[in-house]
């Protein structure tokens, strides 16, 4: 379960929660699934992104304080955004389903059981739907 809070996107700022299961092959390799849930703040449109995603995760290292990197990707099953029509100079909003989603995060994990952990890792995501977005931010995670 991961949460990455306000982060400066070209939507404006967003605020992102997603859950991914799967199975830890062994401590350097992690495979799974997962959906996430960008809102895209202080939008009077309510623009949002649901990505549906692979997850691919590894470790480095055996100490509580270990290395941690991984990236995701996947289909968004739904977006709605607003932008400026460039032919008309109105504002419309995009909504509908499909689209691309990547991500890839870099960071620390503090395993304090083989089983649990925390992870603190800064992340980049491409969201390609009606509208394309880019965010950077720092997520916080927890593994059970």
């Amino acid at each position: 379960v991961e949460l990455a809070p306000i982060t400066p996107s070209t939507s404006g700022a967003t605020l992102n929660l997603s859950t991914t299961h799967g199975y830890q092959f062994n401590h350097n390799f992690f495979l799974g699934g997962g959906i996430g849930y960008y809102t895209y703040l202080f939008s009077q449109y309510g623009e949002t992104d649901v990505p549906l995603y692979i997850a691919i995760q590894s470790n480095v290292g055996e100490k509580l304080a270990q290395f941690t990197y991984g990236g995701r990707a996947g289909i968004l099953l739904y977006s709605k955004h607003e932008y400026m029509n460039q032919e008309t100079y109105k504002s419309e909003i995009s909504e509908g389903f499909g689209g691309l989603y990547f991500n890839f995060n870099i960071g620390l994990r503090l395993g304090f059981t083989p089983q649990y952990a925390m992870t603190i890792k800064p992340q980049f995501d491409l969201l390609l739907g009606g509208f394309p977005t880019f965010n950077i931010g720092i997520g916080f995670g927890f593994e059970f």
